[in-house]
This record gives C-alpha cells, structure tokens and sequence, in this order.
C-alpha cells in the first residue's frame, strides 16, 4: 500500500503571518475607532446648560412677580405682589361691617321623639332604633 502525503499547506511560518495580519488589522480598527471617541461629559454640559436656564427663568419669574403691574388699566386692576395684595385686602376686610350672610341653609331635620324608645349613642341626630314586640310564649300545659 502506498501511502501520499498530502500538503495540507499549514506550516508554522502561515500561522506566524496569520497571527501578524491579525495583529496589524487590530491595531489599525483600534486607532480608526480612537479617533473618533465621542465626547465623554456630554451630559455633564447638558445638565450645566439646563442649570443656567433654570436659574434664568427662576430669576425672571421672581422679577415679574416683585413688580407692580397693570393687568387692566381701564379697569384699574393691577398685578401686586403678595405682600402687598394681603396689606390692601385686610384693610379692606377690616373697614368692613359683618352683615348676615347672603347663603341660605336649610334647617336640619328634627329627629322624632320617642318616648320610651332609646336612641342610638352614635346617631348625631339622635336616630330611633328599631324595636321589635315582644312575643309571649305560650303558658305550659298541665
């Protein structure tokens, strides 16, 4: 039996250029993808530029609500701050006369007296509890 031997083209110099081509298309990915690394902090300068904005409308908020202002001039209404609203309005009240009041409120019902019927400790209108009649039993024959 003759045997051939085939070449199956591995040898050790294949696989050292096979490692090496690896090794250079590693290193070209590697420098390709450092160059273009995104910025790191970019939510640390989102979160400062909300900051700013913020305080912004904060501060414009606080302005606009210190000031006077008319709101309707022809009808003399004005914008005032609070501290100043609260003065005016309890002068105001305080000039002011009590008089009866214009909303009108119906009477409770009254609750229905019940003699001898014992009302109910939790009731706020003092609500009657049901009472059954009493049943005789029958006398026992002789």
């Amino acid at each position: 039996m003759s045997q051939s031997h085939e070449s199956t083209g591995f040898s050790p110099g294949n696989l050292l250029l096979a490692a090496a081509s690896f090794g250079a298309v590693v290193l070209v990915v590697f420098s390709l993808t450092r160059s273009v690394q995104p910025e790191l902090d970019v939510d640390a300068k989102r979160g400062e530029h909300r900051l700013e904005v913020r305080k912004k409308i904060n501060a414009d908020e606080a302005a606009h609500l210190a000031t006077l202002d008319w709101a309707d001039k022809n009808a003399g209404t004005v914008k005032a701050p609070i501290e100043i609203a609260s003065k005016i309005a309890l002068a105001e009240l305080s000039a002011k006369k009590p008089v009866a009041s214009a909303v009108k409120v119906e009477p409770l019902l009254a609750a229905p007296s019940g003699g001898d019927v014992p009302n109910m400790p939790s009731a706020p209108g003092g609500a009657v509890t049901i009472q059954f009649p009493k049943v005789s039993a029958p006398a026992p024959a002789p």
